[in-house]
């Protein structure tokens, strides 16, 4: 099954420093359970997770792009 949905972890720029965007980096992706009762957040390998974690839908483009 292909996944859906990509999981980020996202980090709010710190005050008053000189970027204030914050940072997305992509941690996993997100299928639905196999019951379709669910979701399984599946984790890229050696990815420390902590904090706010986004949950977006893939853009056609990133289909094309990832199996």
């Amino acid at each position: 099954m292909s996944p859906t949905h990509i999981a980020y972890v996202v980090t709010e720029p710190s005050a008053g420093g000189p970027d204030s965007r914050a940072t997305w980096r992509e941690v996993g992706v997100l299928l639905p359970h196999k019951s379709s009762n669910g979701w399984d957040l599946l984790l890229h390998p050696q990815i420390a997770v902590s904090g706010r974690i986004v949950i977006t839908e893939r853009r056609e483009r990133e289909r094309a792009e990832r199996p």
